[in-house]
């Protein structure tokens, strides 16, 4: 009996080369700029429409319904619809189904409404597409930055303007960093703190490099604790634990009666 072998389906690549530098590196002509202001309009107009018809989160169509809906896990090897196809479904199928933010009949706790000129504000930010990390991704962005925590320090601590003239400019010089949110703050925070308490003396090069079990070999202690407000958040929980520090050792502590920590028990 003779067993017939069907060749394997030999696959392409979908993009050729000029195809994924038109795509990833620059608008190629007038002609591409014209395309990308022709969707910009229904997008903006699209989300505009939404923000006015729709409140917060409705009951309209179940979870359950929109979870059936997206069920499919294949990822296509050619594009499934054209990007006029795509906006029309994000403007018509996903948007009203979104939690409207901005609506007077929502209160969020996390995210709250922006004005709308931040969309435009923020589709400029995305075409530079700009890296703070250093200033070889970055240039007068990284130094427009330390003006801004500059500016937001001065507010805060009202130091002098020697103080600033020396500093705002200073690459040696860290006058803050911004996070985008409190889980990364409070880590960043509680990171800044505990390589604090283990700095770098002699013989021991810091908690940093040397890690947590050299540090409190070195400075004769057993347990390193975070004493913090039972209302605290709970990325401060998240931040013991990955510091090292255990989440055990977060101890929080009671509140009084206008939600401040209770010093006595402090």
């Amino acid at each position: 009996m003779l067993e017939t072998r069907i060749p394997p389906l030999k696959r392409e690549l979908v993009a050729d080369w000029q195809t994924l530098i038109r795509t990833f590196i620059k608008p190629e002509n007038e002609a591409s700029r014209d395309t990308l202001f022709k969707y910009m309009e229904p997008i903006l107009f699209g989300l505009h429409s939404f923000l006015n018809k729709h409140v917060g989160i409705t009951e309209e169509v179940s979870l359950r319904e929109l979870a059936a809906k997206y069920k499919s896990t294949i990822i296509h090897p050619n594009p499934e619809k054209k990007l006029a196809d795509v906006i029309t479904d994000l403007i018509e199928d996903i948007a009203p189904y979104a939690v409207n933010v901005a609506s007077p009949y929502f209160i969020g706790h996390m995210t709250s409404a922006i004005p709308f000129f931040m969309v435009h504000l923020k589709t400029i930010t995305a075409a530079l597409n700009q890296n703070v990390v250093k200033v070889e991704t970055s240039k007068v962005v990284s130094v427009i930055e330390k003006q801004v925590l500059a500016k937001i320090h001065r507010l805060i601590f009202k130091k002098d303007e020697a103080f600033y003239d020396e500093h705002v400019q200073d690459p040696n010089t860290t006058l803050g960093c911004f996070t985008d949110g409190g889980t990364l703050a409070n880590t960043t925070a509680l990171w800044v703190a505990r390589n604090a308490a283990f700095p770098p003396v002699d013989g021991f090069n810091g908690i940093e490099k040397d890690g947590l079990m050299a540090a409190y070999k070195r400075y004769g202690v057993e347990r390193c604790v975070i004493l913090v407000s039972r209302l605290g958040h709970y990325s401060l929980r998240k931040a013991s634990g990955l510091l090292g520090i255990g989440n055990q050792n977060l101890i929080a502590l009671d509140v009084d009666n206008r939600n401040k920590v209770d010093l006595i028990k402090l």
